[in-house]
């Protein structure tokens, strides 16, 4: 059933209608269908008609243009400031076309040339009641999906006002969608709650990791490119071919496609646009993809293609005030994994925890809360026990409740190496190009020494 039809029966049970102007014939018209429809109330001019909207807060108004005391237009515009939701209808005559334009301006949402057809008003009442009731869905929706979102990402106002919108956005149109961030950041998650909310959640979730797959393997997959060309085997079934079923393609690390890859991939994107409404493609990078391109690594050509929507979701060091919510939600999450009690934080490790700046994001702080919640049943929890933790997530070893522990720990060759880049990273806020000119190593380099390592 479509919107319109689910709301056939309910559109004008318990409907409130101002009418502001002198028509008595259109008067008795809406005195009939009130007795079976919905009330009325009558204004004689909009200064009487702005009044009762104050009072009342009507579903619709309508009104004649010109009025005594104060015209239709002058009404309108202040309701509007007031309620930029409200909706209004505006009646006219052929003198009064010239009046229009103030009228559109303001933003009147239909308008009815005299005489008038009470068919027709009919029909303008219920198209926008129709546009009522979705709005109201989708305002229902969005604190749904706000809340949700909260409790995974924090309600900073960088978080809501930009990234909250671009997830609802992303889901809602059938555009390709990149998802930029540092390590850690959760995009992952992100575009796995694109899919969730998107009318393809029942549908195939394909994800193909340009860091951990061998470009070869998601060639086959993308491509159907021969898996055995010495044995001819037989091609894999394209993923840009399956134009039958809808499905969900994510391309994680794309700042890791090689230009060959790239290359093919935009020629697909180029000449295969029909594809993209059976596939809701969804791509994730790290922050640097400006970089790339000034180092022609990665095609300014394609990263249009693919990020018709950006998000950019922001490092935790960026916006501390979020930490305690997500401090909260994946406590309980572990909590629940684990099959622990639950444990509190006190203020002074919260503190802590906030005041770090997280260079691996989310998956250092999930790290983190795990040892948390394992070694609260064996050592009374200090600070000084938690910074421990942000340099040594896999070292920590205690012994007895309020002992401290031996810590000893000589890095190895490639360790020092990994600690180096990382620590680079951290002092120029993930900017790759100047992380390379710290360590005195050219930029492909370091992409090569982070891919090694897994940064």
């Amino acid at each position: 059933m479509s919107k319109a039809g689910a709301y056939k029966d309910i559109l004008l049970d318990d409907l409130t209608v101002i009418y502001t102007g002198c028509d008595e014939e259109l008067i008795d018209e809406l005195k009939n269908l009130q007795s079976k429809q919905f009330r009325y109330i009558i204004a004689q001019n909009g200064s009487e008609g702005l009044d009762l909207f104050n009072k009342y807060v009507p579903h619709i108004v309508i009104t004649d243009t010109l009025m005594p005391v104060m015209d239709g237009i002058s009404m309108a515009s202040a309701i509007k400031i007031k309620n930029p939701a409200a909706q209004i209808i505006m009646l006219f005559n052929s003198e009064e076309l010239p009046y229009l334009t103030k009228a559109i301006d303001i933003g009147v949402d239909k308008f009815i040339r005299k005489p008038i057809d009470t068919d027709m008003l009919e029909i303008a009442i219920k198209q926008l009641m129709i546009t009522y009731f979705q709005k109201q869905e989708i305002n229902a929706l969005n604190v749904e999906i706000d809340k949700i979102l909260e409790g995974i990402f924090g309600s900073s106002f960088v978080i809501k006002e930009n990234m909250f919108n671009q997830i609802k956005d992303a889901f809602r149109l059938n555009f390709p969608v990149l998802i930029q961030g540092e390590e850690g950041v959760g995009k992952s998650s992100v575009a796995f709650i694109i899919h969730g909310l998107s009318d393809r959640s029942e549908k195939p979730y394909i994800v193909l990791d340009f860091k951990r797959l061998t470009e070869k393997t998601i060639e086959g997959k993308l491509f159907g490119e021969e898996l055995n060309t010495k044995e001819k085997a037989a091609k894999s079934v394209a993923i840009f071919e399956q134009t039958a079923g809808e499905l969900t393609l994510v391309l994680e690390n794309i700042d890791n496609m090689s230009l060959k890859m790239q290359g093919k991939l935009l020629k697909i994107l180029r000449n295969k646009e029909d594809m993209l409404h059976a596939i809701k493609l969804i791509s994730t990078c790290g922050p640097d993809l400006a970089d790339l391109i000034q180092h022609s690594m990665f095609n300014k050509e394609l990263i249009s293609k693919l990020g018709q929507i950006t998000i950019k979701i922001p490092p935790l060091r960026e916006r501390p005030e979020d930490i305690p919510i997500i401090v909260k939600k994946i406590l309980n999450d572990i909590i629940r994994e684990l099959d622990k009690d639950t444990i509190e934080l006190n203020n002074n490790i919260m503190k802590t925890l906030v005041s770090y700046n997280w260079p691996r994001n989310f998956r250092e702080l999930r790290g983190v809360l795990r040892n948390l919640v394992l070694l609260s049943e064996s050592v009374y929890l200090q600070p000084e026990e938690v910074k421990y933790l942000f340099n040594n997530p896999k070292k920590m070893t205690i012994s007895k409740k309020k002992e401290k522990s031996t810590r000893t720990a000589v890095l190895t060759l490639k360790e020092a190496e990994e600690w180096a880049i990382k620590n680079a990273l951290m002092q120029t806020k993930g900017n790759k190009t100047k992380a390379a000119t710290l360590l005195q190593v050219d930029f492909k380099t370091l992409l090569r020494k982070m891919k090694i390592h897994g940064i």
